[in-house]
């Protein structure tokens, strides 16, 4: 179990690492000059990003409920909203079916709604309650 410090010094920092790394799973994992080889089958690069993302939430959402935010519940909702999109482009399409910047542009568009309505509201509630004025946003 995390002590109280640890995770004072790790949330917001883990928060931001999390999108960081979304970020670079749509740039070049998601790049379109890299072409799936399993034309028949779900595609394998969707499968891995959805096992990424749903692992990095859960351990998201575990500081976040440890703070005690009030609005974790809304938080995890909307994440569930990025992997619930990311199933449906993987059950409508398989494999080589689908043009790579439908996920991409997916991923962009909820990393930049997601950071300003929900990460940014959490960072500010986090920094007010562990005695800091203000991070950087």
């Amino acid at each position: 179990m995390m002590m109280a410090n640890e995770l004072e010094k790790n949330t917001v920092r883990f928060i931001d690492a999390n999108k960081e790394c979304l970020e670079f799973l749509a740039r070049h994992y998601f790049d379109p000059a890299v072409a799936c080889h399993d034309q028949n089958s779900s595609c394998p690069r969707i499968e891995d990003t959805l096992r990424f993302i749903e692992r990095n939430f859960e351990r998201e959402e575990f500081l976040i409920r440890a703070s005690g935010y009030k609005a974790f519940d809304e938080h995890k909702k909307d994440h569930e909203v990025l992997t619930k999109a990311l199933k449906r482009i993987q059950k409508k399409f398989k494999c080589n079916e689908y043009d790579n910047a439908i996920v991409v542009d997916e991923i962009k568009k909820w990393i930049s709604r997601h950071t300003a309505e929900f990460d940014h509201d959490f960072i500010q509630y986090w920094a007010e309650n562990n005695g800091l004025s203000k991070l950087s946003e």
